[in-house]
């Protein structure tokens, strides 16, 4: 398993030269994508609470912003849960591993690769706004792969870091769905 990991990091950052077009557009989405997809899910949540908000014809109304700290909640515990077995399990990162000889695009804020907190955040995004939103669901679904996907061609992650990230995401999604009285009431 070892060796097929370290064989898809090479062969995927082999594709980027470090000059170019597509290197670029890699580095962008590997490292800047991330706060935009933040800001325009919030926006677009927020707008759906206003909405129900304006709706509902009262003063406030809690349920309407639901959906709002759900997104909140379920993205804040993907990070922390990344982040706290990326302390414990302490993984380096592709590029600091000599012996694959991996140039970055970038250098992370932190030295550990295991999960991708990346991976873990967008993933559980999509999610559990998919839940909420099935096109607005998948279309973050999918950027949170070209996160993924990026950042190892980007020689940040290794593609084990990846399904640890996607684990870490599918994991808070369905323990925070087991507790969603809103969820469970929609099911039923």
């Amino acid at each position: 398993m070892t060796y097929l990991n370290e064989q898809l990091i090479i062969l995927l950052n082999r594709t980027v030269t470090h000059e170019g077009v597509f290197t670029d557009l890699v580095h962008w989405v590997a490292d800047k994508l991330d706060i935009w997809i933040i800001a325009l899910l919030l926006l677009w949540f927020l707008y759906r609470a206003w909405q129900r908000q304006k709706a509902s014809h009262r003063l406030f109304c809690f349920s309407c912003f639901h959906e709002v700290v759900m997104v909140i909640l379920t993205g804040g515990l993907a990070w922390g849960a990344a982040g706290l077995l990326k302390i414990l399990v302490a993984t380096a990162r592709p590029f600091a591993v000599e012996a694959l000889n991996i140039v970055p695009l970038f250098i992370p804020n932190d030295p550990w690769g295991f999960p991708s907190g990346h991976t873990a955040l967008f993933l559980a995004l999509g999610l559990v706004t998919w839940f909420h939103d099935r096109v607005v669901g998948t279309i973050v679904i999918v950027l949170a792969v070209c996160i993924a996907l990026t950042r190892i061609m980007a020689g940040v992650h290794f593609p084990l870091d990846i399904l640890g990230g996607a684990l870490v995401a599918g994991i808070v999604v369905s323990v925070l769905m087991l507790f969603d009285v809103h969820h469970i009431r929609k099911q039923a």
